[in-house]
């Protein structure tokens, strides 16, 4: 009789009634589990999280395994400020959902040496005792979580946080399985990556950090287990036979007993003692001699992000000399010939992209991004500390036939024109002259 009363009094969008009619229930049953359920949710749809929170409480108090009580508790508390009530329900609700299994921590972003980072310097932190979640390649030791130096991708994203991020943006609820593996070795985190620039640009220039380091150099090196054909061939050009590799399933947690942890080179200052040190080990497949290569890059075997014109631009460009190669398509080697041979590069923004650590020093590169993604500037960064010309052309020219796309992802139009004419004013002599 009460649901059907308050669904009746939702449809009339009479809120403020059933409010009422609530608390004079429970003036009289205090411990009505279905007035305070519904109270809640009415104090949660109108923001009010003190009260939400506080029946909440009163909820859990009849019933302490309540899961949705407890989740609403945890999220209303998050919101809140409040970590220890978050972390509290959160445990609970982990701890009932896994049988015991999951372990629940507060854990704060932290630099792995403050005094260092604050230098401005790339190190290699050494870590005893912690865990690696191999999701998004964190590591966890204590109530600290290393994320930023670590691998360089948002934590709150990661399947052991979820969104459970409090408001400063600094601490987060992790929940964490048992280890699925101990490594008790002394190792160094590699990690991995699925995206090619991402694995350029996050994992392999911080081996510099490692490799000139006698100490390290040797050790072990942590990283998936499912390895792409890109990273199995970048390994074997750089002589990082199987026997280095300490491979581990990706989504798992591992303790490691002793772990070296190599700081990003991603978009820093000293970015460049990464690159270089990659060029120098596989200068053997970069073309020799000065280059004079123009070179269009296309994503026509990307499944999202594409160039709906591109066959148009494709066009204007071939008729300037320019040739066409797919980096999805390539192997490793013939991507980095490619790149070390092009003197103008034109290319739509994305993963062949990190190929510009090949390319010569002073090369001029036109890079076509939508709007949705200019602020991405990773290429940006490698072309600067190679000194090479950069243009950004940013389109907002969207094809929306499918919205449920991510937008980051929609595919967009490049204005020719434009790209052409950013051409004309960086390079003009590979115009011919008219008249």
């Amino acid at each position: 009789m009460l649901t059907a009363i308050l669904r009746l009094l939702a449809r009339l969008r009479l809120p403020g009634v059933a409010a009422a009619l609530l608390r004079l229930i429970l003036a009289v049953r205090p411990s009505h589990a279905r007035a305070l359920t519904e109270l809640q949710a009415i104090a949660i749809a109108r923001g009010d999280r003190g009260e939400a929170i506080q029946l909440g409480e009163r909820l859990l108090a009849i019933d302490r395994d309540n899961a949705q009580a407890l989740w609403n508790v945890a999220v209303l508390a998050l919101q809140s400020d409040d970590a220890g009530t978050a972390l509290r329900c959160f445990a609970r609700r982990d701890a009932l959902q896994s049988g015991g299994l999951v372990t629940t921590r507060l854990c704060t972003d932290s630099l792995l040496d403050p005094a260092r980072a604050a230098r401005g310097e790339p190190y290699v932190g050494r870590l005893r005792d912690v865990l690696v979640e191999t999701a998004l390649w964190s590591v966890i030791g204590g109530e600290r979580v290393y994320f930023r130096e670590a691998h360089d991708r948002t934590i709150a994203n990661g399947p052991f946080v979820a969104g459970r991020v409090l408001p400063d943006g600094q601490r987060f609820v992790i929940s964490l399985p048992a280890p699925a593996i101990r490594v008790d070795r002394p190792c160094v985190l590699l990690g991995g990556d699925e995206n090619y620039a991402h694995w350029v640009i996050r994992n392999l220039l911080k081996l510099v950090l490692v490799d000139t380091r006698p100490e390290l150099a040797a050790l072990p090196l942590l990283l998936n287990d499912d390895l792409r054909p890109y990273q199995r061939e970048f390994l074997e050009l750089l002589a990082i036979g199987d026997a280095r590799l300490i491979k581990v399933p990706c989504g798992v947690v591992v303790a490691c007993r002793d772990l070296a942890v190599p700081t990003q080179l991603r978009n820093h200052p000293r970015m460049i003692e990464g690159i270089e040190w990659l060029r120098a080990r596989l200068a053997a497949w970069m073309a020799p001699g000065p280059a004079h290569d123009l070179l269009f890059v296309s994503r026509r075997d990307a499944p999202v992000r594409v160039l709906l014109n591109e066959r148009e631009l494709e066009a204007s460009l071939h008729s300037l000399g320019f040739a066409t190669v797919v980096p999805g398509a390539m192997p490793v080697r013939e991507q980095i010939h490619a790149f070390s041979s092009a003197a103008v590069i034109v290319a739509p923004h994305g993963a062949g992209l990190a190929n510009l650590v090949f390319a010569p020093r002073g090369a001029t590169v036109i890079e076509i991004a939508s709007s949705n993604i200019a602020q991405m500037a990773d290429f940006r960064h490698i072309a600067r500390a190679l000194d090479q010309r950069i243009v950004t052309l940013v389109s907002d020219d969207y094809d929306l036939t499918r919205p449920e796309t991510l937008a980051a992802n929609w595919d967009y139009r490049a204005d020719v024109s434009r790209v052409l004419g950013a051409l004309k004013e960086a390079v003009p002599g590979i115009f011919a002259p008219t008249g």
